[in-house]
């Protein structure tokens, strides 16, 4: 979770913890109270006095990330995945770090032949997927509606997780019986909207047998 160097403390993975550090002959008391990796926010008391600096890794996947130091929010840089905080520091000094994470649609590189025309679906650190049990409708025939924004919502199905909705479109395979082409304007008069739930990859195979979909097609 932590290094040190010559300059200071690196912190490198956000769960809630209470640490003591050992840093030129200083003992600096860290305690951590974050929901990580559910919720973006990540508060940091510094139980610790002298001038030091304090690095905070920032995720690849993260875009947009805010600092605050005893509720303020300081300008901060993003230098090789790590953001530096250098300060005097005073015992009870705390640190709110803020790592915006929305549900979005991720693409695959178009080399990859088997995900054209797919896309994934993930939230901060965790790709999602779809599992039927979830879901009406056959999920192999899911299109995702890409203008319809993606929700969340905490669930507690599988020890607590957080879930993800969205849209799509569905046609049913029977359409395709004993034809090999059909009109695109047939097609569209033969789908449906639907809603969608996706859970963490991780998570799934849990509840009952049944298909799992990472990759799904979009609208």
């Amino acid at each position: 979770v932590y290094t040190k160097s010559y300059d200071g403390i690196w912190m490198h993975l956000y769960t809630a913890n209470n640490a003591e550090i050992e840093w030129r002959g200083k003992k600096i008391n860290i305690d951590v109270d974050t929901n990580y990796p559910w919720e973006g926010k990540i508060e940091i008391t510094v139980n610790g006095e002298g001038n030091f600096s304090f690095y905070l890794r920032v995720p690849g996947w993260c875009d947009r990330w805010s600092v605050k130091v005893n509720g303020s929010e300081i300008e901060t840089k993003k230098d090789r995945g790590y953001v530096k905080i250098e300060r005097l520091w005073s015992k009870g000094d705390k640190i709110e770090l803020n790592l915006e994470m929305e549900a979005e649609y991720v693409e695959s590189h178009p080399n990859i032949k088997d995900n054209v025309g797919r896309l994934a679906i993930k939230r901060g650190p965790i790709v999602y997927c779809l599992e039927q049990v979830d879901n009406s409708f056959d999920i192999e025939d899911l299109e995702v509606i890409l203008s319809e924004k993606l929700s969340t919502e905490y669930s507690h199905i599988l020890g607590g997780v957080v879930v993800i909705k969205g849209k799509g479109k569905v046609i049913s395979k029977d359409v395709w019986k004993n034809k090999l082409y059909i009109p695109k304007r047939i097609l569209e008069e033969k789908r449906r909207e639907v809603e969608f739930k996706a859970i963490p990859y991780y998570a799934w195979a849990n509840r009952e047998p049944g298909p799992m979909l990472v990759w799904v097609k979009k609208y």
